[in-house]
């Protein structure tokens, strides 16, 4: 088994560049094409090594373990888990990623552009413009509305409202339609240095707009999204859910066809990444508890696990692909 380790974040920027087929047909390269426009704000770290987009062959199946199916897709939510957002992330906007050197830059699939007026200046109003291409699953344009109902439903100002309080959108004041329907202007109460961290992942308006959507639990594919995937299946019972193209997706063509993400227990994703039942797998807790305590009393790797695929102690879980 070869077992290549990718930090946390290099597993988002995994998911959103679409790697080339993995089990339908291997691709040339098991490393990440440069942080694409529709990839995670986060940053890529000396593991991971960018490969030309040209390099990367197209089509295939990713298949990649999570915990469990999440209960919802909704961020924002309090039943909201880490598999939630590793889904997110290919299925809704982020209006800025970080660049090689960690800094927020605009994500032109989604923004053409956004400035906010100099430090010190009262009111701040942030300028958004927005993609024209940029549509939900149905064809509508992103707008002011996913804006404004995502601000309501996060500035803790209506009780109803059962999530989560971002820091950031208690401070927006009004958020306003601009020059045009692309253009979007949000007026702040009180200065807020870090807005560029709002709206990221952007939901339509019709899942935030009121207490009742948003409350309910985002589940399944009859949801508008807006990134390089749509949802295909969405199987509790089953454990896999299944995202495909996104027919209307304006930006770069994604790689892969189809991702599955499959409920695996951790202790059983060694066997299935050495018995080509998976392609992508958070390892930390199955090296853990598939380590061995040699004689002398220290660990050693179990036969066949090369010791380069044992967890750090460190916080990050690590990734394997195989």
């Amino acid at each position: 088994m070869r077992v290549r380790q990718l930090t946390a974040a290099a597993a988002v920027l995994l998911l959103v560049a679409g790697l080339g087929g993995c089990s339908d047909s291997p691709a040339p390269a098991r490393t990440p094409e440069p942080v694409p426009a529709s990839a995670d704000p986060t940053t890529t770290t000396g593991d991971v090594r960018p490969a030309d987009r040209d390099a990367v062959e197209d089509g295939g199946v990713l298949r990649w373990a999570v915990d469990r199916v999440p209960a919802t897709l909704n961020v924002y939510q309090p039943a909201a888990t880490a598999d939630s957002a590793l889904l997110a992330h290919a299925l809704y906007p982020s209006l800025f990623r970080l660049d090689e050197h960690g800094r927020p830059v605009p994500d032109p699939d989604y923004l053409a552009g956004a400035v906010s007026t100099p430090p010190g200046q009262e009111p701040q109003v942030v300028t958004y413009r927005l993609n024209p291409k940029a549509v939900w699953s149905d064809g509508t344009p992103l707008s002011v509305a996913d804006f404004t109902a995502q601000r309501t439903a996060l500035a803790g100002l209506d009780r109803a409202y059962e999530g989560g309080h971002p820091a950031g959108y208690d401070a927006i004041d009004v958020i306003a339609e601009g020059a045009d329907p692309h253009e979007i202007r949000v007026t702040f109460r009180r200065p807020y240095a870090e807005w560029r961290s709002l709206f990221g992942p952007l939901y339509p308006a019709a899942e935030t707009a009121t207490a009742a959507s948003f409350n309910q639990a985002l589940v399944g594919g009859a949801h508008l999204t807006a990134g390089p995937y749509t949802v295909s299946q969405y199987n509790d019972e089953g454990g896999r859910v299944t995202v495909g193209r996104n027919p209307l997706w304006w930006g770069d063509r994604p790689k892969i066809d189809r991702i599955d993400f499959l409920a695996t227990p951790p202790e059983q994703r060694l066997d299935d990444l050495d018995q080509d039942g998976l392609d992508i797998a958070p390892l930390t807790a199955a090296v853990d508890q598939a380590v061995s305590v040699a004689p002398s009393g220290s660990p050693s790797a179990p036969s066949g696990s090369p010791t380069a695929a044992a967890a750090p102690p460190a916080a990050a879980p690590e990734t394997a692909a195989l």
